[in-house]
């Protein structure tokens, strides 16, 4: 009985020897993988400008802070460590018109502030689309004809506009917040972020979400709402119009 007892021990012994190895070993070959170093550090903060072929939209990847602000040509700020600021990738797709913006840097658990902030100067932006986990800002008014935001991602997008018609599609964690005006605006959830417009002015809204996502909204003349699940849709002002459709547990109210 003694035997067997040391045969077992023997045998867990080398088992948790193998599994501590193993572990060891995934250990430092993530730590060898990460690009330019984990434990290297984001090294100083540096200013790296880049010329931009002309764009129509922004779409973002990555633990990455866009400030959008207009100008007369397109170009790009980068601001980051020196060590981290190559891996910033900024490219000008030409079939879509997007200026795609993808952080390649890795190991961010040890690289405190190492998100970089990529400052763009645009001249037309009819597209924005969040896939990162960062903000997207605009300092100025984005305005024209349309602008149609896409929010898949963990990030929040700020913004302010002046367009004819305005449309949104959200469908992950971030929220979108909106001040300015639109003449119609189109608005869907199917995620648990907020829309924010109570600044936004807008005179015939369609409104729909279809999770926990709410609306907030400000409409002058007609709501169209559709509520498919525990999101609410709150309306400001004092539209002549409103019909609401209502499937789920979420409630089509009027704002204070």
């Amino acid at each position: 009985m003694e035997n067997i007892i040391n045969v077992q021990m023997r045998t867990s012994m080398r088992f948790l020897k193998h599994y501590l190895f193993i572990l060891i070993g995934v250990g430092l070959f993530g730590l060898c993988s990460c690009e330019n170093g984990c434990l290297k550090g984001q090294g100083k903060t540096t200013e790296q400008k880049r010329a931009l072929d002309p764009f129509t939209g922004i779409k973002v990847y990555g633990w990455t802070d866009v400030i959008l602000e207009r100008g007369s040509v397109p170009e790009a700020t980068v601001v980051v460590g020196k060590n981290l600021v190559n891996n910033v990738a900024l490219e000008v797709e030409d079939d879509s018109g997007f200026l795609v913006i993808r952080n390649n840097n890795r190991c961010h658990w040890s690289r405190a502030g190492g998100q970089p902030v990529v400052k763009v100067k645009y001249q037309t932006i009819d597209q924005i689309e969040q896939w990162g986990f960062g903000n997207i800002t605009s300092l100025d008014t984005l305005s024209g004809a349309s602008l149609n935001v896409r929010v898949s991602g963990n990030g929040d997008v700020n913004l302010l506009v002046d367009v004819d018609n305005f449309s949104c599609l959200m469908l992950e964690l971030g929220d979108l917040t909106v001040a300015g005006r639109g003449e119609r605006s189109n608005l869907f959830s199917h995620n648990v972020g907020f829309f924010k417009g109570r600044n936004f002015v807008t005179s015939h809204c369609t409104a729909r979400t279809r999770d926990e996502g709410e609306f907030e909204v400000h409409v002058s003349d007609s709501l169209f709402a559709t509520v498919e699940s525990t999101g609410n849709i709150k309306y400001f002002g004092t539209p002549a119009f409103v019909q609401a459709n209502i499937t789920g547990l979420g409630q089509v109210v009027a704002g204070n």
